[in-house]
């Protein structure tokens, strides 16, 4: 029973004795599917009420355990070779390519090996090889050409190995006039839960540091009392400490609810009381997608730009890669986990010590504050997608 109109579901309910109360109709009109379920746990259940309120609906309905999906992981290579570099920024390239070539903006598109001589206005997608002043390099799978970039403030947002599309004006060189990112689409439904759920994200408590007060963490501890934890999921995202008895300490005082930790760059080795995620991890819940991270990727484009924490993840997001500045001497991935093919509902980096949340388009993007700075971080409710500004100051 895919559809019904309430005076279906009404009747329904009429005939099997039983008037429905606001609420639990429109329970009923949102969720279907659960009608026929419903009449059929009324017909054992051992009283009789004339009248079926929410509260009686709330006993009958079927509670799924909270299931949390690992959509995308960063499977580390541990060998790698030349070739495997240049197959890594072609697949980029290809895959962003894509987006970029359904943007209306990119009028007479071509490639660098095409570009004629008497040619004046056109686009191109390409790769940024390399930036100075105020040219750039840029390469597509044809060949390569220095284009300039005269008053355009969002070309300091461009870093190497961007992937961008542009609008260029030839006059003996080639000008760019606008830069044009993949961005992301504006989604009309924000992705919500049918269940209330509350998603916790706590990092850098620096347990190990002289910095850190023990207060705020007693602090902590007394208001996640206060949630149900069959309805509560908590990530921890990294620098807890190097020691790996204080993470320990830490988890075992956590509810007993569902619990999913990055390491950050200080922690110490611990017992697997808790499920490590590798950084990044891209989770779905229910139908709502979560990219976590530690964050301390992003520390190079917060120098570059000088911005506060929340925006660099924004301006990140728009390029739909949130670490195209790769450093190959550290690591390579079987698939890119930066490069988002699936485009989060929240993106939470940790790391940064800098609390901050922004929406944009549908997405999310939190930044979790320190245990040894700003001891603010965040709490979601994925019923509602409100956002819970947690100060432990």
């Amino acid at each position: 029973m895919n559809s019904m109109e309430s005076g279906q579901i009404v009747k329904k309910f009429l005939e099997a004795g039983y008037q429905l109360d606001k609420k639990v109709l429109e329970f009923f009109q949102k969720n279907p599917e659960t009608v026929d379920k419903i009449l059929a746990k009324l017909k054992n259940i051992n009283f009789y009420t004339p009248v079926l309120t929410y509260n009686i609906l709330e006993g009958l309905i079927e509670k799924e355990e909270l299931k949390v999906e690992i959509v995308k992981r960063s499977e580390e290579k541990k060998q790698f070779t030349a070739k495997d570099c240049l197959n890594y920024f072609i697949s980029r390239y290809e895959k962003i390519r894509k987006i970029l070539e359904e943007k209306v903006d990119l009028v007479n598109l071509i490639s660098i090996n095409k570009i004629p001589e008497r040619i004046k206005n056109f686009s191109l997608i390409v790769l940024v090889r390399e930036k100075n002043g105020n040219y750039i390099i840029a390469e597509d799978l044809t060949g390569s050409s220095k284009i300039f970039f005269e008053n355009i403030p969002e070309y300091d947002l461009v870093v190497p190995d961007d992937v961008i599309g542009i609008v260029c004006e030839k006059n003996g060189a080639i000008y760019a006039k606008k830069i044009i990112w993949p961005d992301i689409p504006l989604r009309k439904e924000i992705s919500k839960t049918k269940d209330e759920i509350f998603c916790l994200f706590i990092s850098d408590l620096h347990m190990d540091s002289g910095e850190f007060k023990k207060e705020n963490l007693e602090k902590f501890f007394e208001y996640i009392k206060k949630f149900d934890e069959k309805k509560l999921i908590i990530f921890i995202l990294g620098d807890i400490s190097s020691n790996g008895e204080d993470i320990e300490k830490f988890v075992a005082q956590l509810p007993n609810c569902k619990k999913y930790f990055i390491k950050g760059e200080i922690d110490g080795n611990m017992k697997n009381y808790v499920e490590v995620l590798e950084d990044p991890s891209i989770i779905k819940i229910a139908d709502t997608v979560l990219f976590l991270t530690h964050g301390s990727v992003f520390d190079n484009y917060k120098k570059i730009w000088g911005m506060n924490a929340e925006n660099v993840l924004l301006n990140l997001l728009k390029k739909r890669h949130l670490n195209p500045n790769f450093d190959f001497s550290k690591k390579i991935y079987d698939e890119d986990p930066y490069f988002l093919d699936i485009i989060p509902d929240i993106l939470v980096s940790g790391h940064l010590h800098e609390p901050g949340i922004i929406n944009y388009k549908g997405t999310t993007i939190i930044v979790n504050g320190s245990f040894i700075t700003k001891p603010i971080f965040w709490l979601i409710n994925l019923q509602t997608r409100e956002s819970i500004k947690i100060d432990l100051t």
